[in-house]
């Protein structure tokens, strides 16, 4: 647990710094705290002998991709593959925009973790899953609704907050103490703590909630649309995505 916070704390102090042979993050397991420890920082990726569960669109600045159970840390390049129980790590001038194999997408603002833990699509059995865990930052998701698949499924967990949808539009702000979840244009949104997931809040569009560490969500407030701007502009999409972009951005090239 304290390794969680120290890490958590350092990205969201901005005292990162990463070299080719200096500090980066690591994993004691997949499913466990993450652990601060030296290695190299690698360009040359190596892809995990399993099947990717999706791949990076766009990268701007320094962001680090960290495989489960492996010591070795990468710099993150457009069209790479992505593993499950992979993290990526946004330095203070990082970001980078990802999508599952399903077609829902993510984007992280700098100074943000966010570990990859599961995706399923299954298209014989209907069934499409995303399962991430924001440890610090922020990040934003859009999940398109699909008619073809009869069980959709998406969650986002932090230190404090479990968030639920099957197709949304909305934007997670956490910290280890605090976690602010904001839902976007035709959203619905199912909100908990993590001590006590029987006390759910519903979101809306345009509706946010807060959650506290040890407390249940706040009461649902509304969100302007001048707000609701501004938080979109720290996530710098292209057309291509097809979702709002701040103007006079210029989009990167992609790789598809």
């Amino acid at each position: 647990m304290k390794a969680l916070k120290r890490m958590m704390g350092w990205v969201l102090g901005a005292t990162v710094v990463v070299a080719s042979s200096g500090y980066a993050w690591g994993f004691a397991n997949q499913e466990s705290e993450p652990r601060l420890e030296e290695g190299p920082v690698l360009d040359v990726y190596q892809p995990v002998a399993a099947i990717p569960l999706g791949k990076i669109l766009a990268v701007r600045g320094q962001v680090l991709v960290v495989h489960a159970n492996a010591p070795e840390r990468y710099w993150a390049r457009t069209g790479l593959p992505l593993y499950r129980g992979d993290t990526l790590l946004t330095l203070t001038d990082g970001q980078i925009e990802g999508r599952l194999s399903d077609g829902s997408r993510f984007s992280l603002a700098p100074a943000s973790m966010l570990v990859i833990k599961k995706g399923v699509f299954d298209q014989e059995r209907k069934h499409r899953l995303g399962d991430f865990f924001l440890g610090a930052g922020k990040a934003r998701f859009k999940v398109e609704d699909r008619d073809e698949f009869t069980r959709q499924e998406f969650k986002v967990q932090t230190g404090t907050a479990v968030v639920q949808t099957g197709a949304s539009d909305f934007i997670v702000w956490a910290s280890w103490t605090t976690t602010v979840v904001t839902a976007l244009r035709n959203t619905q949104l199912e909100v908990m703590s993590t001590t006590d997931p029987t006390n759910i809040i519903a979101l809306a569009e345009f509706q946010r909630t807060v959650v506290e560490q040890g407390e249940t969500p706040s009461m649902v407030q509304a969100v302007s649309p001048e707000e609701v701007d501004q938080m979109i502009s720290d996530f710098r999409y292209s057309p291509q995505l097809e979702l709002s972009q701040p103007s006079g951005v210029r989009p990167e090239s992609r790789s598809e």
